[in-house]
């Protein structure tokens, strides 16, 4: 019989994509006042591109993600603005190292030690709620790539029963 856990975690906008909706807005800004005092055409080319940008970064200000395990494999899924969904990484038992708390000494020292290792984070962001994430330390190619998820009851417990060998507290 199969195990199977799923959850959905909204994101908090990262700063990059708040830095974007401000230079977006600024670019309109320049448009108005390009249209206004300069070349009526200019600014209106600049208005309606800096408006096409404010739309496409507001929707993505709205992500979330999904992780489905079954029994030892996880598919990690971004949706965003609840209408586009994109596979992003999945990860299978014999691809997983170690899964570590995030805040723990563990994960720590194996940034120390990997200095090279890559990060991959899956989580909502929210550093209030960093006691729930966990870093899945996965083996690709001829790195480690640290595969950071934020759990909650029901896949933290998914995790325990069925990752028992690679789970470290």
């Amino acid at each position: 019989m199969d195990q199977y856990a799923e959850q959905l975690l909204k994101a908090n906008p990262t700063l990059k994509q708040k830095l974007l909706l401000v230079g977006s807005i600024a670019f309109t800004v320049v448009g108005v006042f390009l249209m206004i005092f300069v070349s009526g055409s200019m600014g209106l080319t600049l208005i309606i591109i800096g408006a096409m940008l404010i739309g496409l970064t507001i929707n993505r200000l709205n992500t979330e993600y999904e992780y489905v395990f079954t029994n030892t494999d996880c598919d990690i899924a971004r949706i965003i603005n609840k209408s586009s969904r994109k596979d992003v990484y999945s990860f299978t038992d014999g691809d997983v190292l170690r899964i570590l708390p995030y805040s723990s000494e563990k994960f720590q020292n194996e940034l120390q030690v990997n200095t090279n290792m890559a990060i991959k984070d899956f989580t909502s962001g929210n550093r209030d709620r960093e006691k729930a994430w966990f870093a899945f330390l996965i083996s690709a190619s001829d790195a480690t790539t640290a595969v950071i998820l934020e759990l909650n009851e029901k896949t933290y417990n998914h995790i325990k029963k069925c990752y028992k060998a690679k789970y470290e507290e």
